[in-house]
């Protein structure tokens, strides 16, 4: 379990650095990918302040499903869980009612 672990964390660790590098290229869709998974891992951790900052930054509390960068990073490494997922399945209640209201 602890192998997998590191493998998710791995992969999420390269799937962020692929988006970093096409946002750094210009790619809008691709910044807003980064910002996304951003906020899911603020919000796996509890982080109410740092889920508001991408807020206010423009992150979505519900993505679009036609997002190709979501979506790619969906496909791949069992999916990427939403914020409100990551949020509800750590018990960060104040997150979740931040996202809520949000959208």
């Amino acid at each position: 379990s602890d192998r997998a672990a590191a493998a998710a964390e791995a992969e999420e660790e390269t799937a962020l650095a692929e988006l970093a590098g096409e946002a750094a290229h210009g790619g809008e869709a691709a910044a807003q990918a980064l910002l996304q998974r951003a906020m899911a891992a603020a919000a796996r951790h509890g982080s109410d302040s740092v889920v508001a900052s991408c807020l206010a930054m423009g992150a979505q509390p519900a993505p679009r499903a036609n997002n190709k960068f979501i979506n790619r990073l969906a496909r791949g490494g069992g999916g990427a869980p939403s914020a409100l997922h990551e949020a509800a399945r750590a018990g960060h209640a104040a997150v979740v009612r931040r996202l809520l209201h949000a959208g």
